[in-house]
């Protein structure tokens, strides 16, 4: 210490590496800091603009290891942080690229555990936990008001919403086109409501027909002035039925009515305003469920009258 007043800075920058050095070789790491070149921390802009290591070091310990496209700009990144007060000088090591700087790195920090990059990954992983703790509770938060809601729909233009105060579902039943039934069943604020259920004797033919046995359920339901027409109509049938039930509606002028059909191949869903199907599996949770909640309920009422005509007339 007393000759270091005598010695010149550049002097002091070799000694201090030559001490530096001879500590790390006790300890058996000189075949990585003979690469290492050295500067006081003040000496950023001598750093060079190239890919390398770099480290920050106090005495014989490393505080902290890291890569760098460019060395001089990423350390200045380092300015105002409490690793670059702490450290006395800046070792580098350059590389001739981004990966081969990337690879010695990982090395040399498996080597030696600076402490800050020890510290720097914890909290990178204490705000990644953080961070996926908020996620989950905004997720939490979005199913439970999108379960509070009574409006599912999808974003496409004309999808309606399917959540209507009345809804009519209709399904035809036969075996041949012989004691074809057809079911109409309805929904009031989501909920069946059965007293309003109603089932129909087809006259029309004798013929598996399904498409001209509903034209005719459809007519001599809307023949009824007295029970509230629908908001919504779902048939169970795909684009010809749901043709049939527009062409009605229109010449009834009623066109402020919603009509789907839903067809069991791949429960596709047929919109009156839509050209293309849409798979029920796509739409929400609840929207799937109530729409299969409708055509098995219409399935099952007409069914269940198609069974009591049958077995009438087999039993005679």
């Amino acid at each position: 210490v007393g000759i270091a007043k005598f010695l010149s800075p550049n002097c002091l920058i070799r000694l201090g590496h030559f001490i530096f050095v001879e500590k790390l070789r006790e300890l058996r790491y000189i075949e990585d800091v003979e690469k290492f070149k050295f500067l006081l921390k003040n000496k950023i802009a001598q750093l060079p603009k190239t890919p390398g290591v770099y480290a920050f070091n106090k005495g014989a310990k490393l505080l902290y290891i890291g890569k760098a496209i460019n060395l001089r700009d990423r350390v200045k990144n380092h300015q105002g942080e409490p690793v670059l007060g702490l450290a006395k000088h800046i070792a580098y090591i350059e590389t001739d690229s981004e990966i081969e700087a990337l690879i010695l790195e990982a090395k040399l920090i498996k080597k030696y555990q600076p402490k800050f990059n020890v510290t720097m990954r914890k909290e990178s992983k204490m705000q990644n936990y953080e961070m996926a703790g908020k996620i989950k509770n905004q997720i939490k938060a979005l199913e439970k008001v999108l379960a509070n809601s009574r409006i599912f729909q999808l974003k496409e233009p004309g999808f309606p919403s399917i959540y209507q105060e009345r809804i009519e579902a209709y399904d035809i039943s036969n075996i041949q086109g012989k004691e074809a039934t057809g079911s109409m069943v309805v929904f009031v604020n989501d909920k069946p409501d059965k007293s309003q259920y109603r089932k129909f004797k087809i006259r029309t033919g004798r013929e598996p027909n399904d498409v001209a046995m509903l034209k005719e359920v459809l007519e001599r339901r809307f023949n009824h002035k007295e029970w509230p027409y629908p908001d919504l109509i779902l048939i169970d049938g795909g684009k010809a039925q749901l043709n049939i039930a527009k062409k009605i509606c229109s010449k009834l002028n009623l066109k402020q009515i919603k009509i789907m059909a839903l067809a069991k191949k791949n429960n596709e869903l047929y919109i009156k305003e839509k050209e293309s199907p849409v798979l029920l599996k796509t739409l929400p949770r609840e929207t799937f469920n109530l729409m299969l909640n409708l055509r098995d309920e219409a399935h099952r009422f007409a069914r269940k009258y198609h069974h009591k005509l049958r077995d009438k007339v087999l039993l005679g």
